[in-house]
């Protein structure tokens, strides 16, 4: 990747970030999360949300509903989520905005949520995603709920770390397109002297 300036790269990584966050649309409108009220329904159509993002299907299961099914396909779209934040991440090293020696600057909008990014990848990416009892995740899961301002009795979580989509999603590749706008340069950590 051989750019010019870093508003070119600005530019490619905002374009490569719109198009994945595009696709995680479609591909949640065919996965939407589904309440309990959806028991012994065969099918339903994609909440407004996904229509108003231009995304308007009808998912016939191919039998009535039941709640282990619920739980299984709400696992399945938290795991879609779950991987979009890994494939964002992604992104964001390929650009060079995060990274190996990058330094994040805590001067630039966006950059809470663009550490949060990291950190959720890492959870994500060596892991299946599930809280457990592993402190680290149950520690990220709380600073999710707290810098989202969620309530954990909202979220059907099953051990999941909440990752809603319009509530959580959104807003992190929000913040990693501010970051990306508003960062004037990258700068680098040192590399450690050797022996």
């Amino acid at each position: 990747m051989k750019l010019k300036s870093i508003e070119d790269l600005k530019e490619k990584a905002i374009d490569a970030i719109n198009e994945i966050q595009n696709f995680h649309r479609e591909t949640r409108a065919f996965t939407p999360y589904l309440t309990h009220s959806c028991v012994g329904v065969s099918s339903i159509v994609s909440p407004p949300y996904y229509k108003e993002s231009g995304f308007n299907y009808t998912i016939c299961y191919g039998k009535l509903l039941n709640e282990h099914d619920i739980t299984h396909l709400n696992i399945l779209a938290n795991w879609i989520n779950q991987n979009v934040l890994i494939r964002l991440c992604a992104l964001m090293e390929y650009y060079k905005f995060i990274g190996g020696r990058i330094i994040i600057d805590d001067s630039v909008t966006g950059w809470e949520k663009v550490e949060l990014l990291i950190a959720l990848r890492n959870a994500f990416a060596h892991t299946n995603g599930s809280i457990g009892d592993n402190a680290k995740r149950r520690e990220l899961a709380r600073r999710v709920n707290q810098m989202f301002d969620l309530k954990l009795n909202d979220i059907d979580t099953r051990d999941q770390i909440p990752l809603s989509i319009d509530t959580v999603i959104d807003l992190i590749f929000n913040a990693c397109r501010l970051y990306i706008i508003n960062i004037k340069e990258i700068k680098k950590r040192k590399p450690k002297d050797c022996c």
